[in-house]
């Protein structure tokens, strides 16, 4: 499964510490991302966006589109839409929370935009995430999935939709059985692991699982 790795314009904490890149993963860096990827000593496979927050000079031997500074896209968005293009089986955006909420709120957005755009019959089982180094944020829509964490980690769910049907979980502190989440009311939050594993599935709306730490 070949996964796409979105390097952000905005990341806490140190980049390598993040997230492991493997091998065959395509790397995007979003307008600043690039400096965070080449102090970090990653190169990215493209560089996307239209620069304006970036303060070193952009490389010779990468790929570079480069878009005006005037646009109805974020970086990220175009990022996101460049890897839609491709249909990668995983995204992941490396920062992008906390700073500027307008920005963090933006990306989930644009997370939510890719989900319902992947391209096939399976494009729920596709999956989308966001991380930090305080947060795990996955995007889950009409579908399920298992986490593995320690006992007393935390995780929170939300819906994204106006409403989340047929929720169910297993292996938390306080589990759901076929609930209905509204996002005006914050009944999944703060809640954590019981066990070292979590199932968390949705049968119609959109959740964000997150996994914080103090």
């Amino acid at each position: 499964m070949k996964r796409c790795v979105i390097i952000t314009g905005f990341i806490t904490g140190n980049l390598k510490k993040l997230i492991r890149i493997k091998k065959n993963d395509f790397i995007i860096c979003a307008d600043k991302g690039y400096a965070y990827a080449k102090s970090a000593k990653i190169k990215p496979d493209i560089l996307i966006g239209d620069f304006d927050s970036l303060n070193i000079d952009l490389p010779d031997d990468i790929n570079i589109v480069h878009y005006p500074s005037e646009k109805d896209d974020t970086d990220t968005m175009l990022c996101l839409k460049y890897a839609l293009d491709r249909d990668f089986e995983e995204i992941v955006l490396i920062g992008g929370i906390g700073g500027r909420i307008d920005h963090t709120i933006a990306n989930i957005q644009a997370m939510a935009y890719t989900l319902d755009n992947w391209q096939g019959n399976d494009r729920y089982q596709k999956r989308i995430s966001m991380i930090d180094d305080k947060n795990w944020i996955i995007m889950l829509k009409n579908n399920a999935i298992s986490l593995t964490g320690h006992e007393g980690q935390l995780l929170s769910i939300a819906s994204f939709t106006n409403e989340s049907k047929k929720v169910s979980t297993t292996g938390l502190h306080w589990n759901l059985r076929e609930a209905t989440l509204a996002n005006t009311f914050p009944l999944g939050v703060s809640n954590f692991f019981e066990d070292t594993k979590v199932t968390i599935s949705v049968g119609d709306g959109t959740l964000l699982v997150i996994l914080s730490q103090d």
